[in-house]
């Protein structure tokens, strides 16, 4: 982005644009805009009907098979009660009833939001992660008081280490101003009124599995603080507005004059019970899943779904369709976006074990994997086990000194961070481009996996996360590779073994 698109602004300059905006600096995105999500959304479906597409509302999905090559999905019959029109002037509507017979598919794109992981869980993939969901809600600014700001303002997150942003200050396509969202605890993805529809619902999302995830994240402090703030805004309307007039004071309570709309994320919780910040993309039997797709939400899912279909496209999975009608041209030209989307980037880097290794800046050339662990093996390609590559972890001894050189020197941000539960301390990064995890790992003295470092021991571990850690344990150690610490004598999720040169292996489910 250029200098006509952005702008770093000083305190003064920002309240010359908005005098009642308080801050110490800003960013401003000149070219901001707002959009009318519903009608976009019904547009998107009328476009879509008109190339042949088919939308069964109101249905859940209950069961999905593999069936040889391809799936077969079963829908839950009671909540199919959506209407179709039967004749060209769109006069005869009947109920639509689902039939006893399943749903073939030769390959499935999964992005159910609130159920994303739900339906990935059921072909037997992503069952390492978990979620929590979260309301956000907003209210509305009445008409007199629209004058105190006419831009969007966020603000930076006061728990950055969590995938949360604090209530901001939001211009509607229709110019309604609303304050929001905050992110209360709620036990399911339609949670959009009160704590919980029913208390069984609750219960039974608490103990789903996998357990330890949620157990882990509901003893975090951070996020213990966070769940009490947000439910005290969720509660308390002068909550809500305290929390904005720290950048906007002359806002007050009287001024938000009704409850906006509410929505519901899917947060995504990985083994470490770290709440997972981008978006998971997971190859399955037959299927492609999208999980923990959050912000930027609807602002990027036309660009996201368009690059999703290339993914799959280029990988052979694609090849059973055929085109039915020429790409539109203009704002939906398909290859415009793609070619956007595939453009290079300027530098990435590659990682090497980090005392006397080598880092390796790279300049012009194809845009690196988007996650090397979310990797699509071409059609046809027959895995030895049903894996996803999770991140290479490397050993250091002083953590302080290197997670100030890999953020500050190369420019990495840390997305995950924690003790490991035998003492141990561990901080995930990723870098520009890509969403593939460099693991920094120390071990202090009393914790188990300590011993005197010596030059040659950088490379820690690598890890994969697999459907069967006991079947892939066995299989792994028939194969060539050397015991370390059989499941039997794992602690959670410490299964290890060495390949055939002494580098640890780390198997998750």
């Amino acid at each position: 982005m250029g200098d006509d698109e952005l702008a770093l602004l000083t305190a003064e300059d920002v309240r010359r644009l908005e005098p009642n905006v308080r801050c110490y600096g800003a960013i401003w995105s000149k070219t901001d805009t707002a959009v009318d999500y519903p009608a976009f959304t019904q547009a998107l479906r009328e476009e879509a009907e008109r190339a042949g597409a088919k939308f069964l509302l109101g249905s859940e999905v209950e069961s999905i098979d593999v069936a040889g090559d391809h799936l077969e999905i079963r829908l839950v019959r009671e909540i199919a009660t959506d209407r179709v029109y039967v004749d060209p002037r769109g006069k005869i509507r009947v109920n639509v009833a689902l039939q006893d017979e399943p749903l073939p598919t030769r390959f499935l794109i999964n992005a159910a939001g609130g159920h994303s992981i739900d339906i990935a869980h059921a072909l037997g993939v992503g069952r390492e992660y978990t979620d929590l969901h979260f309301r956000g809600e907003y209210w509305e600014v009445g008409p007199d008081w629209h004058y105190l700001c006419g831009r969007n303002i966020y603000t930076v997150p006061r728990h950055p280490e969590l995938p949360f942003l604090d209530p901001h200050w939001i211009v509607r396509a229709d110019g309604r101003r609303e304050i929001g969202p905050n992110a209360v605890p709620v036990p399911g993805p339609y949670t959009y009124h009160g704590l919980f529809d029913d208390p069984a619902e609750a219960v039974q999302k608490l103990f789903e599995r996998p357990v330890g995830n949620k157990l882990a994240a509901l003893v975090n402090p951070d996020f213990l603080t966070l769940a009490t703030e947000e439910w005290a805004s969720s509660i308390s309307k002068r909550a809500m507005a305290k929390r904005v007039q720290e950048f906007l004071p002359a806002l007050r309570v009287k001024y938000l004059t009704r409850p906006g709309t509410a929505g519901v994320r899917a947060q995504v919780v990985d083994p470490h019970g770290n709440f997972v910040k981008e978006a998971i993309e997971i190859p399955g039997p037959h299927s492609f899943h999208v999980v923990n797709y959050n912000s930027p939400g609807a602002t990027g899912s036309p660009a996201y779904t368009a690059w999703i279909v290339q993914l799959l496209a280029k990988a052979g999975h694609l090849d059973h369709l055929k085109a039915k009608a020429a790409k539109p041209a203009g704002l939906w030209d398909f290859d415009a976006v793609c070619a956007a989307i595939e453009a290079p980037y300027p530098c990435y880097c590659t990682f090497h074990p980090m005392m006397g290794g080598t880092i390796i800046v790279r300049g012009k050339g194809p845009r690196p994997p988007n996650d090397g662990g979310n990797y699509i093996p071409p059609s046809g390609v027959a895995l030895p086990m049903k894996y996803r590559f999770y991140y290479t972890g490397i050993r250091v001894r002083n953590l302080n000194r290197s997670l100030a050189f890999y953020t500050k020197a190369i420019g990495m941000k840390v997305v995950n961070q924690g003790t490991m539960r035998h003492g141990g301390k561990y901080v995930q990064l990723v870098g520009a481009g890509s969403r593939q995890k460099l693991e920094l790992n120390w071990y202090p003295a009393g914790s188990r996996f300590h011993s005197p470092y010596r030059k040659g021991e950088e490379m820690d571990h690598l890890a994969f996360v697999l459907a069967d850690v006991r079947k892939a344990y066995r299989e792994l150690i028939r194969k060539g590779a050397k015991p370390a610490v059989p499941p039997e004598d794992s602690e959670g999720t410490e299964v290890y073994l060495k390949d055939p040169d002494g580098i640890w292996i780390e198997l998750l489910q």
